[in-house]
């Protein structure tokens, strides 16, 4: 460790992320929480993929609607799949996320483990939710955790000049909503490919991230739960 510049570590999944005691979290305790690093050397995640079956691999995206045949490919689920995946890596305080990009070793056709792009190269819609993964936590940090209700985690991220929540339901099942425009005030709430959300709006199955100029506690504050509506309604 001392002739060392940082920890690089590999992760490859096919579990959906976003929840305490993830496949994120159990992998870096496995991998990098027993590592001597008193000086706190930064970490790298070098190469992973949360598509890593065949029931998880991204397909046609776009063009599933103009295929001769069907497509099994859930585009929503897999577009928010690598955003979860990006957020529970980051949430480990791993500070750089690269992704295992394409395999093509044979012939263009068998494209497989492809990110961000269909297997002829288009951009896939999982290129616009890790946009917005970027454009929402790039230069930030992790500050912490907190449970929303029964299987909707928060999780906070504060940078210069703005802190953001992202929050993850692990199902359908979830009853939290939004907060109010009454409650929101000049907050911000951005889906999973960041379009704004109207407030008030039930929290669905795919990330939500809000962002506010403010420190990341009033975001806390706002979220804490049992305020996920406003007590005047």
């Amino acid at each position: 460790m001392a002739w060392c510049d940082g920890i690089a570590y590999h992760h490859y999944t096919y579990h959906r992320m976003g929840y305490p005691g993830d496949p994120g979290e159990v992998g870096y305790q496995d991998v990098v929480s027993g590592l001597d690093n008193p000086e706190g050397k930064p970490v790298w995640m070098t190469e992973g993929s949360p598509y890593f079956d065949d029931t998880t691999l991204i397909r046609a995206g776009l063009y599933h609607r103009v295929l001769p045949y069907e497509d099994s490919e859930e585009v929503l689920a897999s577009s928010d799949r690598m955003g979860r995946f990006v957020v529970s890596e980051l949430s480990q305080g791993v500070s750089k996320v690269f992704l295992y990009s394409m395999d093509c070793q044979f012939f263009f056709p068998g494209v497989e483990f492809n990110v961000l792009v269909t297997p002829e190269g288009q951009l896939h819609p999982s290129g616009a939710a890790f946009s917005t993964v970027a454009w929402m936590l790039e230069d930030t940090r992790f500050q912490q955790r907190q449970t929303l209700a029964d299987g909707v985690t928060a999780y906070y991220f504060s940078g210069k000049n703005r802190s953001v929540a992202v929050l993850s339901a692990q199902s359908r099942n979830s009853l939290y909503h939004l907060p109010t425009k009454k409650r929101l005030g000049n907050i911000k709430v951005y889906d999973l490919f960041g379009n704004p959300i109207a407030p008030g709006a039930k929290l669905g199955t795919t990330l939500v991230y809000l962002m506010t100029e403010k420190p990341f506690s009033k975001l806390q504050v706002m979220l804490h739960p049992g305020s996920g509506r406003d007590p005047a309604e």
